[in-house]
């Protein structure tokens, strides 16, 4: 967010988990946090990001762009990409299955419009090998199922140690262990929720 202004990235997430993503929702980037129990909300936003994805796949062609990467090297600045955070894809597939179709469409078919799809899910079969050939960069932290890295990976011959925020992930065929961090450390849950709010008021302060 610091790199980009308000007018280059929108954010929306779809919050299945735990719900503290809800208190994102304050951030100036974010155009909405959507919880398992707003299912009118959730119905409301896949037919906007469907008319979304269709908006643009006309915008392009009439523009003559094959994709969104080129379409902005031209210069163009009218579509910002979107990124829509899923966390626990699973649940939400088990909660709206008629909502599965449009979902596909819009994992298969986004990030040539520029709507990039970013999941997180307890185990892979839940996704669906149908949903995670779509996805083309994944990384998996370290898992009591060692079948779970072979599921995600081809051919995956390590496994991640069991360091918290240790995973995998694969980079031009090459598999890697890679080491992610806490990105607001506390000792308690209130101190964390304060680090957010004080980084969200940091960032808004400088939004453009």
């Amino acid at each position: 967010t610091r790199q980009y202004s308000t007018e280059d990235v929108s954010v929306y997430i779809l919050d299945f988990a735990s719900m503290i993503m809800k208190r994102f929702e304050k951030l100036a980037y974010v155009g909405g946090v959507i919880t398992a129990r707003e299912e009118d909300r959730f119905k409301g936003f896949i037919r906007m990001i469907m008319g979304e994805l269709e908006n643009r796949k006309e915008i392009l062609s009439k523009a003559g762009f094959g994709s969104f990467s080129v379409y902005r090297e031209s210069g163009k600045r009218d579509l910002p990409q979107i990124i829509l955070m899923i966390d626990n894809i699973a649940v939400m597939r088990e909660l709206f299955p008629n909502c599965d179709e449009e979902l596909m469409t819009l994992c298969r078919d986004g990030i040539a419009v520029g709507i990039s799809v970013i999941a997180t899910a307890s185990q892979t079969a839940a996704v669906g090998f149908r949903y995670l050939s779509y996805f083309g960069k994944r990384i998996c932290f370290h898992s009591n199922n060692t079948s779970e890295y072979t599921m995600l990976f081809d051919k995956c011959r390590i496994q991640p140690d069991d360091d918290p925020g240790r995973f995998l992930t694969e980079i031009d065929r090459e598999m890697y262990e890679a080491q992610s961090y806490i990105a607001f450390p506390a000792e308690k849950e209130s101190e964390r929720i304060i680090e957010i709010d004080r980084f969200m008021e940091e960032v808004n302060s400088s939004a453009g």
